[in-house]
């Protein structure tokens, strides 16, 4: 298939001032114009304009446009497939691909396996995951899709003013499996973690006083507080804020990482978004 911009010009178009950073890749899962414009037109519109020449489906209705996406199991109440749409984040980041002109495939699956499956192309993406030095090395990472404010809910039998990198000293937490947001504090806060599938599982030895604290939205944690449980802040300077990771395999995934940024700033601006975890009252 020739290049679109080569059909252009072979259909006498070819002096579309489409400017220096028009661009295009197609593989078999995805055709994208990825950048320009024709005097004022939009970019959705130079895409539509682009299918119509090519003499193709449009890009909401081609097999072509599907691109599939891998997540966990459960994040609640970011993500939660007993729910319609499968919880606000799942369908923010379903809002985004559309808006980039493609149909999201969204599949839940354990969390060590949506990880491995996306840094083998085998998924285009998969969300929601913290960021780290680490991770950066296999993958590009989105701009975040929530930042997630927290506060430290204590278990029953223990009183501490507020947490420090002292006194959490050989205490112990729990995080879901693959979580990378401890592994900075590990050796010098000596914390030991317990790693678990579902993020209910925590609430849950905290509640039955297995582990010694829990950090947690202010929400949630005004639940454990009515049971009895201290809540303080603390000063670990954890990041809890979620990405969405495309491979570095992935022979577009900087392209595309851009893009999705842009569309996702784009519906932040409309208004077009679901808060995800939302800011407590003061």
């Amino acid at each position: 298939m020739k290049a679109p911009h080569l059909l252009f010009m072979s259909m006498g178009v070819k002096d579309l001032p489409l400017g220096p950073e028009f661009n295009y890749f197609e593989d078999e899962h995805i055709f994208l114009l990825m950048k320009g414009a024709v005097g004022n037109m939009t970019l959705w519109k130079l895409r539509w304009l682009a299918w119509a020449f090519l003499g193709l489906t449009s890009p909401a209705e081609s097999s072509d446009s599907l691109v599939k996406l891998a997540t966990g199991e459960s994040y609640k109440p970011a993500i939660d497939f007993e729910q319609p749409g499968g919880g606000p984040l799942v369908e923010n980041v379903r809002r985004i691909f559309l808006e980039m002109g493609l149909t999201p495939k969204i599949e839940p699956m354990p969390w060590k396996r949506a990880y491995l499956e996306t840094q083998k192309t085998t998924y285009l993406a998969s969300f929601p995951w913290y960021r780290d030095s680490e991770r950066e090395k296999d993958f590009y990472f989105s701009d975040p899709l929530f930042v997630k404010p927290t506060v430290a809910v204590l278990r029953k039998s223990l009183d501490l003013p507020r947490l420090t990198l002292d006194n959490v000293q050989h205490r112990i937490t729990c995080d879901t499996l693959g979580s990378t947001i401890w592994n900075g504090l590990k050796n010098d806060a000596k914390v030991k973690l317990v790693y678990v599938n579902d993020p209910a599982q925590c609430q849950q030895m905290l509640g039955n006083g297995r582990i010694d604290f829990l950090m947690m939205h202010p929400d949630q944690a005004a639940i454990h507080e009515r049971k009895g449980h201290k809540v303080v802040e603390d000063d670990l300077e954890l990041s809890f804020n979620g990405h969405l990771i495309i491979s570095r395999q992935e022979p577009h995934g900087e392209i595309l990482i851009r893009r999705f940024n842009e569309a996702m700033k784009r519906l932040m601006e409309q208004k077009s978004w679901q808060p995800i975890f939302p800011v407590p009252a003061k």
